[in-house]
């Protein structure tokens, strides 16, 4: 065992203050705080010219507050909030030895509380596994080379977008919604329930109706949180039912596969900085939303050929 100091370099990044972050318009980048839900990641706002962002595969770790200790290895380029501490490798380490070492802080989490010791000034000194006694398991996993077999997209690979409304592109579906009271009387199915929640892809529960009355919604559609977790956005390759607190999205031209539907996802869930517990999502917030999406010039066609190819070649396309 050795501290964490000789392994990691630790900085505190950016700073800065949520209140200061500029709504998305253009070069969108991710802002890192304390919380411990969606891997760390509060809201995607806009670059400023003057706060230099945090490099991608570095770990973010909350010195303080309920998410103290949550590390999380960031994919993207990032700015991090208050009381944030940025990790950087020493030394050479994969990126599966990352993720296992921000798992290790967290197991140190109990060492802390939220609202009176926190990690301010001893995380350097947290004592985690040397490089030699990470299990064989973790460095020798390979899992996420599969992507090399995948096509790349270059740096020369130029596409054109178009911006649309959300409601030009999708269908707010309207049916009966079921209460989680009353899908708790339901026996298990093979049907997934889903509610405002942020975990397992929105499902809490596969059950089976029991002469409820309740929409089932058609598989390959999205549901969009409108209460709790606001603006978190799911795609389902199932059909589903639903709590009142979602908005059931249905796109007008095609029956969305899989990687376009996280495409959407991920485009619709850039608005997620809009909304609230405070301020929630209704049908005239909804008729705001505007997306930009590859487009076909020519064809005068959204380009799925695009879409599909950038999201099979991110990182752990294949463990979709």
């Amino acid at each position: 065992m050795q501290k964490l100091n000789t392994l990691f370099n630790i900085s505190y990044g950016s700073k800065l203050d949520k209140n200061k972050t500029v709504e998305v318009n253009k070069q969108p980048i991710l802002f890192v705080s304390r919380t411990s839900k969606n891997h760390g990641i509060d809201l995607i706002c806009e670059k400023q010219f003057s706060i230099k962002e945090n490099p991608t595969n570095t770990i973010s770790v909350p010195l303080g507050g309920e998410g103290r200790l949550t590390a999380n290895v960031q994919f993207q380029e990032y700015y991090n909030g208050q009381n944030v501490a940025i990790l950087s490798p020493k030394v050479e380490m994969s990126l599966m030895q990352r993720i296992y070492y921000s798992l290790v802080i967290k197991e140190n989490q109990f060492r802390y509380s939220a609202f009176g010791r926190e990690a301010n000034s001893t995380l350097g000194d947290i004592l985690i596994p040397s490089i030699n006694e990470i299990p064989d398991f973790v460095t020798n996993f390979k899992g996420y080379e599969k992507i090399s077999a995948l096509p790349s997209i270059s740096n020369n690979d130029k596409v054109k977008e178009k911006e649309f409304l959300l409601l030009d592109l999708f269908d707010s579906l309207s049916g009966t919604y079921i209460s989680e009271e009353d899908a708790k009387k339901c026996k298990t199915g093979n049907i997934a329930f889903v509610s405002s929640g942020r975990f397992n892809n929105g499902v809490k529960a596969k059950i089976e109706l029991m002469g409820f009355e309740a929409t089932i919604f058609p598989a390959n559609c999205l549901s969009l949180a409108k209460n709790g977790s606001v603006g978190v956005c799911f795609y389902h390759e199932t059909p589903i039912v639903c709590t009142s607190d979602v908005l059931v999205l249905k796109f007008k031209q095609k029956q969305l596969n899989l990687y376009e539907g996280l495409y959407f996802k991920v485009l619709i869930e850039q608005h997620i900085f809009r909304f609230n517990y405070g301020r929630k999502i209704n049908a005239d917030r909804l008729a705001e939303i505007k997306i930009s999406v590859p487009y076909d010039s020519i064809n005068k066609t959204i380009d799925f050929n695009y879409i599909n190819k950038v999201i099979r070649t991110k990182a752990f396309a294949d463990l979709i």
